[in-house]
């Protein structure tokens, strides 16, 4: 169950956690984009200055890079294996995960409900 990916981002001053719905990892950097746009617009003066993430292929490649270094935003990549690192991200995503899994268990929901599934265990 839970095909579908996502990607998690966290706002380290007001502990926001927005969630968006990929269909496949190339859709990172649209996500990060779309989040920073949000975050920046919706808060006025609040740039998103720094990205911490860790080393996955998608958060790393150079289109994504490219984009980090033309805005000025520091990119700090924890270390690998190390999750606790990222930790408030990390535990966002396990407990999206457990509820819409439970959810859609406890539900009889059928799998192509699983973005659905997490949208409601994000909010």
């Amino acid at each position: 169950m839970g095909r579908g990916t996502f990607s998690v981002f966290v706002d380290d001053c007001t502990r926001h956690i927005a969630v968006y719905l990929l269909k496949d990892r190339t859709q990172a950097l649209l996500a990060f984009k779309l989040y920073r746009q949000k975050m920046e617009s919706q808060c006025g003066c609040h740039q998103v200055k720094q990205l911490l993430s860790d080393q996955t292929r998608e958060l790393t490649s150079g289109e994504f890079t490219e984009h980090l270094v033309d805005n000025q935003i520091n990119h700090r990549l924890s270390t690998p294996h190390s999750h606790q690192q990222n930790g408030v991200a990390e535990q966002s995503i396990q407990s999206i995960r457990n509820i819409a899994r439970t959810n859609m268990t406890s539900g009889n929901v059928p799998e192509r409900f699983w973005p659905e599934s997490v949208q409601i265990a994000a909010h």
